[in-house]
């Protein structure tokens, strides 16, 4: 037996809240470069730490929200 889906579940609206999901998967990807940074001057990263991942979370986060847009 197949069910009616309703209007309000539409494949526009699922688009709108995958894209919004990975704008906040993106952002969190930033902010995690704040706690990077807490642990550097705790001493807890190694030496260089914020030099691969200021590259890499940036690069990603972008990368992310240029999906999102698509």
């Amino acid at each position: 037996m197949v069910t009616a889906i309703s209007s309000s579940f539409t494949a526009a609206s699922l688009a709108g809240r995958l894209a919004w999901a990975m704008v906040a998967v993106a952002s969190g990807l930033f902010l995690t470069l704040l706690v990077d940074r807490a642990l550097v001057r705790a001493g807890e990263a190694p030496a260089g730490w914020m030099g691969l991942r200021v590259p890499l979370s940036l690069g990603l986060g972008v990368l992310t929200i240029l999906a999102a847009m698509m």
